[in-house]
């Protein structure tokens, strides 16, 4: 009777893992020049906004107004997160990133500059609940340049986004 049960735990745990790893996907988006990988859920929507001098992307949860972005560009007022009544919580600070952290009217924020693309990544509008889960969002973030070889082709190189 014992072996049974732990091949039935066994079989349950695995079918578990699979269940809940499948309940993100992994995107690819192409930010101008650049090549940004990250893993959401599958219930987010996304919403692209290009215009003249560059790109605004969404990620939203319809269910809980939460929202991640993506932004390249220029002619923006920075930083991109309403910063009324808001109180600055976290600053980090290291050799790839710049990230503030912080509260406004019982919400969260994280606003994300990566230095060296000048990617602007990020969560708005989050409950304290969720954050755990916009970090690991935004700590998937991958970021490519894009280049081309001798043929002209495009070639990525994924390097990690240095939280």
């Amino acid at each position: 009777m014992g072996k049974s049960k732990i091949i039935i735990s066994f079989f349950l745990l695995w079918f578990s893992f699979i269940y809940c790893s499948s309940k993100s996907i992994r995107k690819e988006i192409l930010l101008l020049d650049y090549t940004i990988y990250i893993k959401v859920p599958k219930d987010f929507h996304l919403l692209e906004s290009p215009y003249e001098e560059g790109i605004y992307i969404l990620f939203f949860s319809p269910s809980s107004g939460s929202f991640i972005f993506l932004f390249k560009g220029g002619l923006v007022k920075l930083p991109l997160v309403n910063r009324n009544n808001s109180e600055i919580i976290q600053t980090k600070k290291s050799r790839r990133s710049y990230s503030e952290f912080g509260k406004r009217d019982s919400v969260y924020f994280r606003e994300t500059l990566f230095i060296g693309s000048e990617i602007r990544a990020g969560y708005d509008h989050v409950y304290s609940a969720d954050i755990p889960k916009f970090e690991k969002i935004v700590k998937s973030i991958k970021i490519c340049k894009n280049k081309r070889n001798k043929d002209h082709e495009l070639r990525c190189r994924i390097r990690p986004s240095g939280q």
